[in-house]
């Protein structure tokens, strides 16, 4: 008898490799694929300008690494703290040129990995956003709790979605002609826009990342969302909160995406980084024990073997 239905991937278009750079950008669903991604020691850059989870400030940044969107203005909250309306309140700071200087940084950041990435990753996390009344069409990353009466709530329909998408995969190839795009849709429920807005949100989403991928090439589809709903199904797979994928199912997920987009070589790659940074983070209870040195001295020979068979993947102490 068979208790579930289990997701069964065939192989994606395009084959990734782990000796090349990724970029992941988009929910805290990237946020955390991206880090076992780096904990298999695996080249990914994460949000460099911070978590985004609606598809046109993801398009947003992109937009403002490649210079063809100019940066907003800081501004001050009623806290003190400067702030910036594309970027999420961890580059909040006491200072408006200390804050202008972080989003330059966290821009260029975006900038020089989208042009090494082997592919951009992008996890769309809900199609609910926030414009700013004073100036219609500017969607907010973050609403930094300021008045309801500031923002128009809407849900961005999917033609809306599909051209901001087509734009930005367009700017994405002039920065770099073979680039690939992974789309996604992140598992994690937006509750708090209520059960019914969630739901026509993400199917906006899946709809709209279906039209992308039809109409660019080189992008595809990674069905993260399908996972999480079809094959896991149930709540022990989640977080605490309910609503997030618990770290089990998160890996389960990243598992789902290695057999979609690597090789078994590739495979076996990822599991020998997995197993030396698990090696690396060992805990050695009697350090000046001669096993311990000698685990030491092994641990040393493996990473330098690491460095040299694999010069353009990340070595334990980067991760």
């Amino acid at each position: 008898m068979q208790f579930r239905t289990e997701f069964k991937p065939d192989k994606a278009p395009f084959m990734l490799d782990p000796g090349k750079p990724l970029l992941l950008l988009g929910s805290c669903f990237a946020q955390n694929v991206g880090t076992m991604m780096r904990n298999s020691l695996w080249d990914a850059e994460i949000n460099p300008c911070g978590v985004l989870f609606n598809p046109a400030s993801i398009g947003r940044a992109i937009g403002l690494a490649a210079g063809v969107i100019p940066v907003s203005p800081a501004w001050q909250a009623s806290d003190g703290t400067w702030r910036n309306w594309d970027f999420p309140t961890s580059f909040a700071s006491s200072g408006k040129d200390e804050c202008m200087a972080g989003i330059r940084t966290a821009i260029g950041r975006l900038r020089e990995r989208l042009a090494t990435t082997q592919a951009v990753i992008a996890t769309f996390g809900t199609a609910i956003v926030y414009e700013l009344a004073s100036e219609p069409g500017h969607i907010v990353a973050n609403c930094h709790k300021r008045p309801q009466q500031e923002f128009i709530r809407r849900r961005m329909d999917i033609d809306e979605i599909t051209a901001i998408w087509k734009e930005t995969a367009g700017i994405i190839r002039e920065i770099n002609p073979d680039c690939r795009i992974i789309l996604t849709v992140s598992p994690v429920r937006h509750v708090r826009e209520g059960f019914e807005a969630n739901s026509r949100s993400k199917a906006a989403l899946l709809l709209a990342a279906e039209q992308i991928c039809r109409d660019v090439a080189g992008c595809c589809y990674f069905p993260a969302f399908e996972i999480m709903t079809d094959d896991l199904r149930d709540y022990r797979f989640c977080a605490d909160d309910m609503l997030h994928p618990s770290e089990q199912a998160t890996a389960y997920i990243y598992s789902k995406f290695r057999q979609m987009f690597l090789s078994p070589e590739h495979e076996s790659t990822l599991r020998d980084g997995e197993a030396l940074a698990r090696r690396c983070s060992h805990r050695l209870l009697m350090p000046g024990s001669e096993t311990a040195l000698r685990f030491s001295a092994d641990t040393a020979a493996a990473v330098s073997r690491w460095r040299t068979g694999h010069p353009s993947m990340l070595t334990p102490d980067m991760i």
